[in-house]
């Protein structure tokens, strides 16, 4: 019987940890994924909440273990949105209100943490 990628890793590990190597093939497999859902014609898949999900994945701020388990990285998750600000400001989509701002942000941290 062949074992999945995650039940390998946690033979390897025993920890939960997965190897660097797995890591990068989920960053990988995330980069395809949200390549794909940014490039649909769509806007629901471009604007959904599971391609913001994708994306946190990506930048190393969510971490998946070996054991399934998803784990929040608060300082990649703050990296993160930092990051989305400046992109939106790039793109010329900042708002004119800097309290709308503020308040963005705050709800999508607290969504992270797990608050909301």
């Amino acid at each position: 019987m062949r074992m999945t990628p995650l039940e390998s890793a946690k033979k390897e590990e025993g920890k939960g940890e997965l190897t660097g190597n797995l890591r990068s093939e989920i960053k990988e497999a995330a980069d395809g994924i949200i390549k794909e859902m940014e490039s649909s014609s769509d806007p629901k898949f471009r604007q959904s909440k599971f391609l913001r999900f994708v994306r946190k994945i990506k930048a190393g701020a969510y971490n998946i273990n070996a054991d399934n388990t998803l784990e929040k990285d608060p300082k990649m998750l703050a990296v993160f949105h930092a990051a989305q600000m400046e992109e939106q400001k790039e793109k010329g989509q900042k708002s004119d209100d800097p309290m709308e701002l503020l308040d963005k942000y705050w709800n999508d941290l607290n969504a992270d943490i797990g608050l909301e």
